[in-house]
């Protein structure tokens, strides 16, 4: 078992962080207080077996979710760091090969959220002795919740071997994720609510959140026939792709990347009129600052974020026009399901841009260069900001006028006694504009959020599955649309410690043992 020295480099590693010791504790704590909660309202009369529901559907939720992305952070840029800074072609000089440095850090990296869905399995069992779940039930969730962070963890490390820069290893893995998971999720939609179209039990079970759902004891009993033959594939995909990611390290450490090479100026065809508009922003975050300019210039997310929202309007009018078509046979609801899932894509990358692209300015020291010029602190923080609206804020207008769109489209479609075409538009533009609203304050928290911490972390993944959890995740799971008083709360926090935004980046150079080091000795 020659990959069992680099399980053992890769845990030292990680015993000697504070963060790993941190996650442990506090998803133990969250899960305790959470089992806590549903234990003293069981005491309530008639509330039992409502209880355990309730306790297992929220858990085991939080510990899906966890499972989808934390896996994906973790690994994406694991091998592509390696790569960037030299250091993965030692490792073939001895008698490894790459399949034993997958492993190895496979083992190693997904250790940490393994022991904490661990940390939650006990108390997710008390939802059991409380009613209103089976065991089998609870044994099929569990696998699934297993299953997923396998295939998470093997899709970023995919991932991994085929990139160099870390920007683009956790914006491909959590696309990646995305697409495995909404992907046939949304063809099972269409596919059950269309009369004619056959396959939808079997496509539900190619998604790790169809499978979730089949796990359930009411949609098991119903059409469980699938769940094992799901189990085995997404079991498969990890194997897959961690098999590939094997293969292709021991042949791409030699360059840096050979998807990273930039094309030459006159290598792509772009319109005059998009060449003009490009200028026009370069002027722009020219006039900004020094650190607009870099944050923006470099990013991969401007094009990414139209991407994104490109596909949504086009799945989501397709669907409403589907809608139309059928009439009831098809449900209304998969068009908001498009448009929610655009909300997400659109945070996940301002999340990843936030937190790589301070790192990127770091690593290749232009910060530093920064910070010998006499440019303010709140200056450098106003041009991040400055370059994270231009990158957005057009893609967020473009979704929130979807939205809206679509939901005045739903009540003209649906008919109904009006009084007038003005209180139609209205019911259905007002919901969709709460909801443009709150998505505005969840980008702005996550901005500060993101910020803040990749100040304070020397590895983006953990910044980035902090502002994920925190921030995103949590907030919408167990707030709703009240999420908006963390945002607030966030907002405020974060906005004061970045005022000293000179401060923290000076820190970002020395590490805490350093400074612990550093520090002059009490005089007694």
């Amino acid at each position: 078992m020659t990959f069992l020295p680099i399980v053992v480099r890769e845990l030292q590693v990680a015993s000697r962080r504070r963060a790993t010791f941190q996650m442990r504790f506090l998803g133990a704590v969250g899960a305790t207080v959470l089992g806590g909660v549903f234990l003293m309202a069981s005491t309530l009369p008639g509330g039992l077996a409502a209880t355990g529901r309730g306790l297992f559907a929220s858990l085991t939720t939080v510990a899906l979710g966890m499972a989808l992305i934390s896996g994906a952070v973790l690994t994406a840029d694991c091998l592509s760091r390696e790569k960037r800074e030299g250091t993965l072609g030692f490792l073939f000089l001895t008698d490894l090969n790459g399949w034993d440095v997958v492993a190895g850090k496979l083992v190693a990296l997904g250790l940490v959220p393994f022991q904490i869905l661990l940390s939650f399995f006990p108390i997710v069992a008390m939802s059991v002795f409380l009613g209103g779940v089976t065991s089998a039930e609870f044994w099929r969730v569990l696998c699934v919740v297993v299953v997923t962070l396998w295939v998470s963890l093997a899709v970023g490390i995919w991932v991994s071997s085929r990139v160099t820069d870390d920007r683009q290893a956790a914006g491909a893995s959590l696309l990646l994720m995305a697409v495995l998971v909404g992907v046939p999720y949304l063809l099972e939609g269409i596919c059950v609510r269309v009369p004619g179209w056959g396959g939808g039990a079997v496509l539900g079970v190619l998604s790790p959140v169809g499978l979730y759902g089949r796990a359930m004891e009411a949609r098991h009993v119903l059409g469980g026939a699938y769940f094992g033959w799901g189990i085995a594939v997404q079991a498969g995909i990890g194997v897959a792709l961690v098999g590939m990611a094997g293969w292709r390290v021991k042949r791409s450490w030699r360059v840096l990347d050979g998807s990273d090479a930039r094309r030459k100026p006159g290598a792509r065809w772009v319109p005059a009129f998009w060449r003009r508009i490009e200028a026009g922003q370069q002027a722009r975050w020219r006039a900004e600052g020094s650190l607009a300019w870099l944050a923006w210039q470099g990013s991969w997310v401007r094009r990414a974020a139209w991407w994104v929202v490109t596909g949504t309007v086009v799945l989501g009018v397709a669907l409403f026009g589907m809608s139309l078509r059928q009439g009831p046979r098809v449900s209304w609801e998969l068009p908001g399901t498009v448009v929610v899932a655009g909300w997400w894509m659109l945070k996940l990358m301002l999340a990843a841009h936030t937190v790589y692209s301070l790192h990127e300015l770091f690593r290749n020291g232009m910060m530093e260069l920064l910070l010998v010029t006499p440019v303010s602190g709140g200056k450098m923080w106003q041009g991040h900001i400055a370059a994270v609206r231009g990158i957005f804020l057009w893609p967020y207008l473009v979704m929130s006028l979807l939205a809206v769109g679509l939901g005045v489209g739903e009540n003209w479609a649906k008919g109904g006694d009006w009084p007038s075409w003005v209180v139609m538009v209205v019911w259905g533009a007002v919901p969709a504009t709460i909801q443009a609203v709150v998505n505005a304050l969840d980008f702005f928290a996550i901005a500060y959020h993101a910020a803040w911490w990749a100040l304070n972390h020397d590895r983006p993944g953990k910044a980035l599955l902090r502002t994920v959890l925190w921030v995103m995740v949590l907030p919408a799971m167990f707030c709703g649309v009240g999420r908006f008083v963390v945002d607030l709360l966030v907002i405020a926090q974060a906005a004061s410690a970045l005022d000293r935004f000179r401060d923290l980046a000076r820190g970002w150079y020395t590490p805490k043992s350093t400074q612990a080091i550093a520090r002059p000795p009490r005089l007694k």
